[in-house]
């Protein structure tokens, strides 16, 4: 039998060989790896999608913000609401019947907290009614109090169709993630008959030690009122954040309730 090996090393390892010398490649349909793939291209880290480019780009991204205009600002920045009619442009080169989403985080963690200008996101709500598209909120990093409110959703007053969590959820203390939306709880309910009420049979789903986790950390939140801490420090964070304004290297300085780069 040959070595036990995963397939994310494999698609590694065939990127990098070299030109012709590749072997003939292989693979399995249906495969647990199809997700995590999917989820690693889904997003606009282009870092993330290098080592899969033979995969089709028919993931569509936009930037959220004009850095230009909106250098230093506290809160959300006056300009860039326009550059959500972008996917306006986008259903009207595709057809709105071949755009099953649009996935948001309401303010962008890892790629550098970009926040959204003022009336971007109810934009993109109105956008996604007109056409019949979800509107997914990806709150891995904003949910549970990061913005002074429970979720960014609730921060900024635009509610999504679907809801990602997970981080805040266990605090961190072990690794638990979840969907949130009406729909979810809808398709359950009134299902045809044949249809499994809630599948919860992969490898990691339903386990029982982060759920409780979870519930001990939705307990402490609600009982020291954590979802409102934010917003109680967020105004002596920001006046020393913007303090470093005029440093060395200091470019621009940006901030939502209690997260800040420089």
């Amino acid at each position: 039998m040959p070595p036990k090996r995963t397939l994310n090393r494999d698609s590694l390892s065939a990127r990098h060989w070299p030109g012709d010398a590749q072997p003939p490649h292989s693979g399995r349909r249906n495969v647990g790896i199809t997700v995590s793939v999917s989820a690693g291209i889904v997003g606009g880290l282009v870092n993330n999608r290098r080592v899969f480019p033979q995969i089709p780009a028919d993931h569509l991204r936009q930037h959220p913000t004009i850095l230009a205009k909106n250098s230093f600002v506290k809160g959300q920045p006056e300009h860039g609401a326009e550059l959500a009619d972008d996917l306006e442009r986008l259903v009207a080169l595709h057809g709105a019947e071949t755009i099953a989403a649009c996935i948001v985080e309401p303010v962008a963690g890892s790629t550098g907290v970009l926040v959204p200008p003022k009336g971007y996101l109810e934009r993109l709500r109105a956008i996604c009614d007109k056409h019949g598209i979800l509107l997914i909120f990806d709150e891995v990093i904003t949910g549970f109090g990061r913005m002074g409110s429970s979720f960014a959703s609730n921060y900024f007053g635009v509610t999504p169709d679907i809801v990602t969590t997970a981080k805040g959820l266990t605090n961190g203390a072990i690794p638990m993630g979840a969907s949130h939306s009406r729909k979810f709880h809808d398709a359950l309910m009134h299902g045809p008959e044949s249809q499994i009420e809630l599948f919860h049979g992969y490898t990691y789903s339903g386990h029982p030690v982060p759920c409780a986790a979870g519930i001990a950390t939705l307990d402490i939140y609600r009982d020291e009122g954590l979802f409102t801490r934010a917003s109680e420090l967020q105004d002596a964070w920001h006046d020393a954040i913007h303090s470093l304004k005029g440093s060395p290297n200091v470019i621009d300085i940006r901030n939502q309730s209690v997260s800040s780069p420089a």
